[in-house]
C-alpha cells in the first residue's frame, strides 16, 4: 500500500491536503489552515505526504507532515505532524502506511529517531502509537499566549 503514498507537491494536491486538515482542526479561524500549511512548506521545510482519493483524485484521503532536523537530546530526526485520515477512508490500513513509509524514508535519511506530538485527549491516536513501537520518552510544555488558538 505504500506505493499509494505521494508527496503532496502541486498547488491541487495541497489544498486537497489542506482541506483535509480543516477538518482535524474545526475550532481554528477560517483560512488558518489555508494558510499556515504552505507556509510550512515554503519557509519551515515541512512536507505533506499522503494518499489520494482513488474515485476523487482532487480529494486526499489520508494526510500527514514532516520534517527533519536535529536536535541534542536526540540527534538527527525526523518530526511527524497533523495526520489525518478522512473519516470515511478510515479502517483501510492508510495510518500504517503511512507509518511505515516514514520509517522507510527517516532511514534513508539517516535520522536517529522519529518524533511526534499528540494532544493528551488523543486516546485513539495514542493506542495506534504505541502499537507502531512508539513510547513517551518526554513532554512537550508549553504556555498558551493566545487563547484565541486553542486547536
Amino acid at each position: 500500500m505504500t506505493d499509494n503514498i505521494i508527496e503532496f507537491t502541486t498547488p491541487a494536491q495541497v489544498q486537497a491536503g489542506c482541506d483535509l486538515l480543516e477538518q482535524m482542526y474545526p475550532k481554528q479561524p477560517a483560512g488558518r489552515v489555508h494558510n499556515y500549511i504552505p507556509r510550512m512548506l515554503t519557509e519551515g521545510g515541512w512536507k505533506m505526504i499522503g494518499i489520494m482519493g482513488i474515485e476523487h483524485t482532487e480529494r486526499a484521503n489520508a494526510v500527514i507532515l514532516y520534517t527533519t532536523g536535529v536536535r541534542m537530546f536526540c540527534g538527527k530526526y525526523m518530526q511527524l505532524d497533523s495526520l489525518f485520515i478522512r473519516p470515511e477512508a478510515r479502517r483501510r490500513g492508510y495510518s500504517s502506511a503511512i507509518f511505515d513509509w516514514l520509517e522507510v524514508k527517516a532511514k534513508e535519511l539517516d535520522c536517529d529517531r522519529l518524533l511526534l506530538e499528540s494532544l493528551v485527549e488523543s486516546f485513539n491516536a495514542h493506542k495506534f502509537f504505541f502499537r507502531q513501537g512508539y513510547h513517551v520518552r518526554g513532554y512537550v510544555v508549553n504556555k498558551l499566549l493566545n487563547d484565541k488558538y486553542e486547536s
